[in-house]
């Protein structure tokens, strides 16, 4: 089984490559795995157990994938593909825990594994910026390697992205990588400060500021939860976070009023008239649109241009996309994971993540099928750690 998950996480972050079904529709390596593991699955259906939070997740992911298909086949059809892309990874994520509580999966094996995985695409994402490049690009069948200066002179910012589809993603897989960082215990702290650091280093490089400051918070929350009786460490955190303060103080002036001078700070650099838009088209199609195209994009009068190919927001294109009652269900899903994971440091990075897609659509494209294994991975090391009296609590 562990080795079978090993397979799985590796085309989850490293092979996840995209097949092209048609213009509107894609699909992934990891699409056609993952379908592999569910039907092995519901075959041993004995083979998984649930405490009562994790029963509740479950119940409402089984009640959204039906939601989510029954409109799909009902009313759009040509967006099935597209769906299945979004409930696979959280039908795959709710089977992880029940396969892990049945069969005590060697968590130890399967986290160093993604762990040296992950932190290898930082420390080559960092490498290939320093020779003058933003990401790789996928092409008619080559992999491309794109110049930062393609960046710097459409948007004045590097936009490191590696081989994500968008840089917010980028920024959000620093995210990921940087809780995975935090709650393992089996590193030396100086060996984990350089990891934490060069993450937030790739995380400032993406130039999504917002998730920047979500990653600086979380490791400041971590750093200064820890119990610490040497007086000269508590003396040097207090140094650091009024130090920090200074920094904040002055950079976070000068940004907002160069900001100012490009956005509209007061609309959060236009995304409120974007929601605002985003929320008339979910009152006009209450059983969503399927999948967002040049037919249907957002169109507001308040910003330049005024045509969004998404809605810079999660929960609110999932309510556009999937309908009402399936993008009701998928906040649920949320709530009902940062109850389960109860107040554990965790929760800290999950709530981040979420956080992150309220300013942007960042679990979207490939990133569902990184997004939800890595947080399984780090639920059930969490809960490993917890049984061994070795748990973080905020």
């Amino acid at each position: 089984m562990s080795k079978f998950m090993m397979l799985l996480y590796l085309t989850y972050i490293v092979l996840i490559v995209p097949i092209s079904v048609n213009e509107q529709t894609t699909i992934y390596l990891s699409t056609l795995l993952s379908v592999v593991f569910i039907i092995f699955s519901l075959l041993d259906l004995k083979g998984r157990k649930y405490n009562k939070q994790e029963k509740n997740v479950v119940a409402l992911v089984i009640l959204y994938t039906i939601a989510s298909l029954a409109s799909s086949l009902v009313f759009y059809s040509y967006a099935l593909v597209f769906t299945l892309n979004k409930v696979i990874p959280l039908i795959i994520f709710i089977s992880f825990i029940g396969k892990n509580n049945y069969y005590n999966l060697k968590l130890s094996a399967l986290y160093k594994f993604v762990f040296y995985m992950t932190n290898f695409i930082i420390i080559c994402s960092l490498i290939i910026f320093l020779f003058g490049y933003s990401g790789i690009r996928y092409s008619s069948g080559r992999l491309l390697l794109v110049p930062t200066s393609e960046f710097l002179y459409s948007f004045g910012e590097p936009r490191l992205f590696w081989i994500f589809t968008h840089k917010s993603r980028f920024a959000l897989f620093c995210t990921l990588n940087l809780g995975m960082l935090l709650i393992r215990k089996d590193m030396g702290n100086y060996q984990r400060g350089i990891l934490v650091l060069l993450t937030l280093m790739a995380s400032y490089f993406s130039s999504t500021k917002t998730i920047l400051a979500i990653n600086i918070a979380i490791a400041s929350i971590y750093y200064f939860k820890q119990k610490s009786e040497d007086k000269r460490s508590n003396y040097l955190k207090a140094s650091i976070v009024a130090f920090c303060l200074v920094i904040v103080v002055w950079l976070g002036n000068s940004f907002i009023n160069s900001l100012s001078n490009v956005r509209d700070v007061e609309s959060a650099g236009g995304r409120i008239y974007i929601w605002e838009a985003g929320i008339k088209k979910v009152y006009n199609n209450f059983y969503g649109i399927g999948q967002f195209d040049q037919f249907n994009w957002l169109t507001t009068p308040k910003l330049p241009g005024g045509i969004y190919t998404h809605a810079h927001n999660i929960f609110i294109n999932e309510l556009i996309e999937r309908g009402v009652i399936p993008g009701s269900l998928y906040i649920l899903i949320y709530f009902s994971i940062i109850k389960l994971f109860n107040k554990r440091f965790i929760n800290i990075i999950f709530i981040g993540c979420a956080l992150s897609g309220v300013m942007d659509n960042t679990i979207s494209s490939e990133m569902p099928y990184i997004f939800w294994p890595i947080i399984f991975l780090l639920y059930a090391y969490s809960n490993y750690n917890r049984d061994n009296g070795d748990e973080v609590y905020y």
